[in-house]
């Protein structure tokens, strides 16, 4: 079979950004990160705009490595914030959530800042927390 640039016997793959044989890149962002970025918009339905526009972020070498989605409404989190590598800073505290993927455990020991107080997190948590991680919450 050809590969993605239609060469037999070559294994070019398309990547995250729908480039064939491309880095992942585009624009000085990683592709995957911007997605996740993404995802938290079409989970949200009080999101919009474009991903580089959601809360606040920080990039280093076109990686997230922070983010701030505090105070925003949000109601849920996407599965794919465990693909979040680059991540050592999230904040979620003040919004609706009422649970979190258990995804979230492939980065949390990554994470040195973590808040996600006063949200609605009453019932079970990711292996990876225990009540103390999550602070005070909005439970009846």
């Amino acid at each position: 079979m050809p590969d993605c640039a239609g060469v037999w016997g070559e294994d070019a793959l398309i990547d995250e950004c729908g480039v064939c044989a491309g880095d992942g890149f585009s624009n000085g962002y990683y592709c995957r990160d911007l997605n996740i970025l993404q995802d938290f918009n079409d989970l949200n339905a009080n999101l919009s705009g474009q991903p580089l526009e959601i809360g606040s972020q920080n990039w280093t070498d076109g990686r997230l490595d922070s983010l701030g989605l505090s105070g925003i409404g949000l109601t849920s989190i996407p599965e794919s914030i465990g693909d979040l590598n680059s991540l050592v800073w999230l904040m979620l505290y003040d919004n609706q959530l009422t649970s979190i993927p258990e995804s979230l455990c492939s980065i949390y020991s990554n994470l040195t800042v973590f808040n996600i107080n006063i949200n609605f997190l009453c019932g079970e948590l990711p292996s990876c927390l225990i009540d103390v991680n999550i602070g005070e919450q909005d439970c009846p």
